[in-house]
């Protein structure tokens, strides 16, 4: 996988407060081998060395799986992770880890 970017987080562990790293590493969209959609691959690394998560995202063109990988697919993965894991997960001292993009489909005059 080509990096195309990374953001480092930081889980809490219940009960204890104990600090870890983890990093989100999303790659370059590139066309899928396998058929005509697009995919980007990501890996969430941690909490722990040990702890690796690779995944792929499929759609119809560059855009689409970055979106959906950004603001579906990663966030939830997050969720489930420190839900299993048993803390939370923050990015520069906040719940808000920035990935979900909230917009508003109202038109301005």
């Amino acid at each position: 996988m080509q990096i195309m970017a990374e953001r480092k987080l930081t889980f809490v562990e219940n009960g204890t407060g104990r600090r870890r790293v983890v990093r989100v590493r999303i790659g370059l969209p590139r066309r899928d081998e396998r058929g005509p959609d697009w995919v980007v691959e990501y890996e969430i690394i941690g909490p722990g060395r040990d702890r690796v998560i690779r995944r792929r995202v499929l759609g119809i063109d560059a855009i689409q799986v970055l979106v959906t990988a950004l603001n579906v697919i990663i966030p939830a993965q997050l969720e489930n992770l420190a839900d299993f894991v048993g803390g939370r997960l923050l990015f520069m001292k906040s719940d808000d880890l920035g990935f979900v993009v909230h917009t508003s489909t109202e038109r301005k005059p």
